[in-house]
Order: structure tokens, then sequence, then C-alpha cells
């Protein structure tokens, strides 16, 4: 149902261009995230922090996969009692590890979610100095788009802009 009022939207926006004085660009805010020079630093901020989780995880995990090699060695050596004890606290530590990835998996993610807020604050003042500037009435975004004629997507020119104006990306 949204699509389809969106569709009759549209339809009276383009069909009625001759009567309206309206300007009505569109961008693609995903290409200017992904292409951007802030949206590259948010990238590679990510991919640090990401990395850094992963070799932490992976001690631990190896640390735990030893332990379990031990274990296993010493299973005909160790009395029942001591064995089953051992691989109770096992699994406890593989319980902790399980618990940490997830929230250091959470942690990323609301990272990321900081970082694109941030991004998307100042990214829309250089959106609205560009639409004072260039006497713009509407800015859509193209993934809501159906149809649009190619002269009206100024996504390189505001991608242009962006890389001017906001040169990179800081969580204060």
């Amino acid at each position: 149902m949204f699509k389809f009022k969106l569709l009759i939207l549209f339809f009276f926006i383009f069909t009625n261009n001759g009567l309206s004085h309206e300007k009505i660009i569109f961008i693609d805010m995903n290409m200017i995230l992904q292409n951007s020079n802030a949206g590259n630093q948010i990238k590679d901020i990510l991919e640090k922090k990401i990395n850094d989780d992963k070799n932490t995880l992976k001690e631990i995990f190896n640390s735990i996969k030893n332990e379990e090699e031990k274990l296993i060695n010493q299973k005909n050596i160790l009395s029942e009692q001591d064995y089953n004890e051992k691989l109770a606290i096992l699994k406890v530590r593989f319980n902790d590890y399980q618990a940490l990835a997830e929230k250091k998996n959470q942690e990323i993610l609301s990272f990321k979610n900081e970082l694109e807020t941030v991004f998307f604050k100042k990214f829309t003042q250089v959106i609205q100095s560009y639409a004072a500037e260039n006497k713009v009435d509407l800015i859509f975004d193209k993934k809501n788009l159906i149809i649009g004629i190619k002269a009206i997507d100024k996504t390189n020119e505001i991608l242009e802009l962006t890389n001017n104006e906001l040169t990179s990306i800081s969580l204060n």
C-alpha cells in the first residue's frame, strides 16, 4: 500500500512538472556513505575494531581448545570426579567465551550505528547548504525511488561536496 501511495505521489510530481516550479533531485545516500572520504574512514575504523575483537576472541578460543585437548589426553589418568570437575570448568569458560563474543558483536553494531549517526548529522548539513545554494525544494534518496531521470541524479555532485566539506569523522 505504501509503494502504491509513493507511486501516485511520484506520478503527480513528475506529470505536473510543467505547472510546478519545484526543483527536485535525488541522491544515492548509500553510495555516498560507501565512497566518501568520511565513509571510508568509518569502514577503516570498524575494520580495525572488528580485527582487534576477532584476535582477542581467537586467543581465548585457542586457550579453551588447548585446555580441552589437555583434558582429553588426561582422561585416563584423572579420576572420574576430577575429570568431570575440569570438564565443567571448561564448559563454563566456553559459555563465557560465547557471551563475550555476543557482547563484542553488539558493541560493534552499536559503534557502527554511532559512527553512521555522526556521519549523517554532518552530511545533513552539507545537503542543506547544497539545497539552499541551488534552490532545491526536495531531495529524495535513490533507494526510495521507482524511476527518475538521470538529469536529476546529483549523487556525484553531493559526493564531491561531501568530500570537500566532511573530511573526517570522530566521536566526541
